[in-house]
């Protein structure tokens, strides 16, 4: 009997400068917000890597014209659209791979397409062909807020997910709000509700119990924020603590404000930091105080009023009447 054998095509590696990448902007796209960019800004990010033109358009449009029209001298064209921010990097570049190793002319994708620029020039015979193999949910449309919270959900599991393989323990990756924008150090461990929100660097070993919310701060190494703390516009030193209920007053009605804070320092319970402000290294703030002066090294700070206390304030004396 003789035997016979398929042959298998060797993937074909594109090279980047060889790729133009056109960002389809609807009319009517709706740029909300998703886990710290715009919807628009995750898929400008995805093709950045290409010389990438965004082309708005309307309904109707012809979508081999644009093409014709914004393609650079390049061998491949990715049509892309800004509605969808799931699309991955690595998809764009599986489809060129799989248009140059097999040849074709025009890849369709369930949002978007890979065009041979010299065919499309050429404008004969344009017949797409369908790409195998790939996550619907990298194609879900921003076209409401319900589908934005369905995509976010998506995007924050792919956040956690790489800061679970950074070896950063999340609690429960289901109940953590963490944006693209953050840094975290390996070790760092994550409780429920935890909030960290823009340009965050995380060292390692910190501990953040649950209702956390972090803003645009750094903060160092083995650093402990307790329950129901913010944190926003600060940069904390090492092995700090931060007790339950601290507040950086970090917004004046106007301006945004910082407050820094050095190594080894104890914040107690429900204090208020108004910044700016500075906390020297190995500095005490007393429970329940609210510091608006900078406090030195090594010095324990406590602003609070003395507790007055008014005996038989819910039980007075009986008054004696006269007979």
């Amino acid at each position: 009997m003789q035997r016979t054998e398929t042959k298998i095509e060797v993937a074909v590696d594109v090279d980047p400068n060889d790729v133009c990448a056109i960002m389809l902007v609807p009319n009517n796209l709706l740029d909300a917000d998703v886990c710290g960019l715009k919807v628009s800004q995750w898929v400008a990010k995805v093709v950045s890597g290409y010389d990438n033109t965004p082309v708005k358009i309307k309904r109707g449009d012809d979508i081999i014209t644009i093409v014709k029209e914004n393609a650079a001298n390049k061998r491949f064209c990715v049509v892309v659209y800004a509605d969808t921010p799931l699309i991955k990097g690595e998809t764009i570049a599986q489809a060129l791979s799989f248009i140059a190793t097999y040849k074709h002319r025009v890849l369709q994708l369930p949002r978007g397409w890979v065009f041979d620029v010299d065919h499309i020039k050429k404008g004969k015979d344009i017949k797409a062909v369908a790409m195998p193999n790939l996550e619907e949910e990298q194609f879900l449309v921003a076209y409401n807020h319900s589908q934005i919270a369905t995509i976010a959900s998506h995007m924050r599991a792919r956040i956690n997910e790489k800061h679970l393989a950074n070896k950063v323990h999340i609690i429960d990756p289901f109940n953590a709000y963490i944006d693209a924008q953050v840094k975290i150090g390996a070790g760092t461990i994550i409780g429920p509700g935890v909030m960290i929100r823009g340009e965050c660097e995380i060292g390692k070993n910190c501990r953040f119990l649950n209702a956390v919310e972090i803003k645009k701060s750094i903060i160092g190494d083995g650093t402990t924020v307790k329950h129901m703390t913010y944190v926003g516009d600060a940069e904390i030193g090492a092995n700090c603590n931060l007790g339950n209920g601290v507040i950086f007053c970090n917004y004046d009605g106007k301006n945004k404000h910082k407050t820094t804070i050095g190594n080894n320092v104890f914040i107690g319970g429900n204090v208020t930091l108004v910044a700016p402000i500075v906390i020297g290294d190995n500095a005490f703030i007393a429970a329940g105080s609210t510091i608006t002066q900078d406090v030195p090294e090594e010095a324990l700070a406590i602003a609070r009023a003395r507790q007055a206390m008014k005996e038989n304030w819910r039980n007075p004396q009986p008054k004696i009447e006269a007979e």
